[in-house]
């Protein structure tokens, strides 16, 4: 009821303020770790998390990584077909 809409409400408030803090930065960002002295909660959101305290740079870098391409196993072979 109305816990759960207030959570929401501070969610997106602190989601907005991720964003924000983007465009204010959005070449280097905050700086790592830097977020919560700018808000009060985390930004529930890695991409935004990220984009506010690293910026674009380090983001677009975050999806080169072969680590986020491997399964469960570790392994980046793929199966055959």
């Amino acid at each position: 009821g109305e816990e759960a809409a207030q959570s929401a409400e501070e969610r997106l408030a602190v989601m907005t303020d991720g964003l924000n803090m983007f465009i204010a930065n959005p070449i280097i960002g905050l700086g790592y770790g830097q977020f919560c002295k700018y808000s009060f909660l985390t930004a529930h959101n890695a991409y935004i998390l990220a984009a506010a305290e690293l910026g674009i740079m380090s983001v677009s870098l975050w999806g080169q990584d072969p680590a986020t391409c491997r399964g469960s196993s570790g392994s980046t072979d793929r199966a055959p077909t």
